[in-house]
Order: C-alpha cells, then sequence, then structure tokens
C-alpha cells in the first residue's frame, strides 16, 4: 500500500477490514502520515423512521433492517456466536467464550449504570481487578468490531 500511495499522493483509497493479528505481523511498513482512520458507528435514531424498532433490534443495520422480529434476534446471536467461537481466536484473544458472554450479559442488564467492579467481581466469582481489566478488553474490542464491520 504505502507504494501505490506514494506513487500517486493524490490518489485516495478505501481500505476496509481487520485488526488481524497475522496482518498487523506481516506489515513491515507503517502508513504513518500517509493514513486517516474513519470510525463509523452503527445505525442511530436519527437515521431511521423508527427509533422504537431501533432501540429493540439494536444498530447494525442487518438485525435493524431483518424483514421479521423474529430474524433480528437470530441474526444478533449468530453474530454474538461466530464473534465468541471464532473471532476472538483469529484476534489471538486467550479467552474462553461462557466467561466471556457472561460478562456481556451484566454489561447489557445493567447500562446506563454506574460502573461497580466490586459488584460485576462478586456476580461472576473473580477478583475486582479481572472485572476491571476484562472491561477495559471490552472496550477494545468494540472498538475493534466498529472498525471489522465498517
Amino acid at each position: 500500500m504505502r507504494v501505490l500511495v506514494d506513487q500517486q499522493p493524490n490518489r485516495r483509497f478505501l481500505i476496509l477490514g481487520s485488526a488481524s493479528p497475522d496482518l498487523r505481523r506481516r506489515s513491515a511498513e507503517s502508513l504513518a502520515g500517509r493514513i486517516d482512520y474513519v470510525e463509523l458507528a452503527g445505525v442511530l435514531a436519527s437515521e431511521v423512521d423508527d427509533a422504537a424498532r431501533l432501540w429493540l433490534r439494536g444498530g447494525f443495520p442487518r438485525s435493524d433492517l431483518a424483514a421479521t422480529d423474529e430474524q433480528s434476534p437470530r441474526w444478533r446471536e449468530s453474530f454474538i456466536r461466530t464473534f465468541l467461537e471464532r473471532d476472538l481466536r483469529q484476534l489471538e484473544v486467550r479467552a474462553t467464550t461462557t466467561p466471556v458472554r457472561r460478562f456481556w450479559t451484566m454489561v447489557a442488564h445493567r447500562h446506563a449504570q454506574t460502573w461497580n467492579g466490586a459488584d460485576f467481581a462478586r456476580s461472576l466469582d473473580i477478583s475486582a481487578k479481572t472485572a476491571r481489566d476484562e472491561l477495559e478488553f471490552e472496550e477494545g474490542q468494540i472498538a475493534m468490531v466498529g472498525e471489522t464491520v465498517a
């Protein structure tokens, strides 16, 4: 990529993809000074006619645009399962799916509340430090998923 960018400095390239560990290792050259990152959000309430449906179906386009109310949760469940069982391994994350899913479920049930790591730790039978580390890890994963989906 660097060679193409340097040869044609006025040309624009759109590169989509994930932060694959294999690609990062194989990339010997930096695009520093030649690249701009654009983080894309999911579907926003201001972009749809039915904000209540978006609230129920989530901000992923395929979930929101599913033909039926039954297809939307099936898509989300498939997305979550694939991410937990396949994508985390490809990202070389050493985590088992059940604890990560439990953590996600707890976070989802307690959204819009003040983070209480000790409470999470007690519920998951882990240390408060582990709960805090898991939250920081998940925040990084969410950012990475946003880049991957975009």
